[in-house]
């Protein structure tokens, strides 16, 4: 009989859901980031909540949860038409991108060019809450998270390079846009009235980025000064990558907001490897030419501003892309 109210109860709560949502209770889940074997699962379209030892889905407002999985679907759907990337896919539900909740996690986790987040329960459980108030806003970690899913690796071997803390020290790239796409995503996904950020919203965070460039600019600092070391000199704490999310969020700003943003992410891999790690010039060329391209605009005034020295052979290229018949 226990087993039959369990059935009758899921079926009640699965009618509950538009169609394009079902909720299943779980007992051999098998986990792509973290959590455990048993598992409440909300699918959408493109995305899953997995809820980590959740045995009372029915608990949960049924009116949230759908619209929850319905802006995850956004969001994953939106970062896919954003950055033209479609990622692999290992997780538990064909197809479908899954948002692990758990408390094994402290804050997120992620992989490169893997579709699958995973975040802390604190994290879905105050989100859930300020959605339950009406509050439509979405934590910064779930932009941030997913950005690693919409990064492949084959990426840093056109930009990335090491900081004079030493060969080990890289990588930094990779968190300056995902700090960015944070910031440029929110105003992409109807569902989504701001970003949230441990009480902030989303201009507060990204003028405490955009501030970075600026102190730079200010400053009079060069590229060594500024984006060759792991710690800027300016702020106490204050990591490389929040300089260059600053860098993204002017030329974001300035030269044709989510086109450009949307451009920039495939003309990084038409680019040419870097011979190495501390090809540095190679670095500033490269990503100069694949600015300047996802502007349609020369753009050697701004990273003159910023003190990057670009080589002629940079410049040329992009003259004779941009201007040549």
């Amino acid at each position: 009989m226990k087993s039959l109210q369990i059935i009758i109860s899921l079926l009640f709560v699965s009618s509950l859901f538009a169609k394009d949502v079902e909720v299943k209770k779980i007992t051999n889940y098998r986990k792509n980031i973290a959590g455990g074997k048993v598992v409440s699962a909300w699918l959408g379209k493109r995305a899953a909540i997995v809820i980590d030892g959740e045995t009372t889905p029915e608990e949960r407002d049924q009116k949230i949860m759908t619209e929850l999985v319905q802006t995850f679907d956004k969001l994953f759907e939106t970062y896919e038409e954003i950055t033209g990337v479609k990622p692999n896919n290992y997780g538990y539900f064909k197809d479908l991108a899954t948002i692990e909740v758990s408390d094994k996690v402290g804050g997120g986790l992620a992989h490169h060019n893997q579709l699958g987040i995973a975040v802390g329960t604190g994290f879905f459980e105050n989100l859930y809450k300020r959605w339950k108030k009406g509050e439509r806003t979405l934590d910064q970690i779930y932009f941030y998270e997913t950005a690693r899913n919409f990064w492949p690796p084959e990426f840093n071997r056109k930009i990335d390079y090491h900081t004079t803390k030493g060969v080990d020290d890289y990588g930094w790239w990779t968190v300056g846009f995902n700090n960015a796409m944070s910031i440029f995503l929110p105003s992409e996904i109807p569902q989504v009235k701001d970003m949230y950020y441990f009480g902030s919203n989303g201009k507060q965070f990204s003028d405490g980025m955009e501030k970075n460039i600026i102190k730079y600019i200010e400053g009079n600092y060069n590229w060594k000064e500024g984006f060759c070391i792991n710690l800027v000199p300016w702020a106490e704490r204050t990591s490389l990558n929040d300089l260059m999310t600053g860098l993204l969020i002017q030329l974001h700003r300035d030269y044709g907001g989510i086109k450009f943003i949307k451009n920039l992410y495939r003309e990084i891999p038409k680019l040419k490897d870097l011979k190495g790690r501390d090809d540095y010039q190679g670095a500033r060329d490269n990503f100069y030419i694949a600015s300047s391209l996802a502007a349609q605009k020369d753009l050697i005034s701004y990273f003159s501003k910023i003190r990057w020295s670009i080589s002629d052979k940079a410049k040329k290229e992009v003259n004779k892309k941009l201007f040549s018949k």
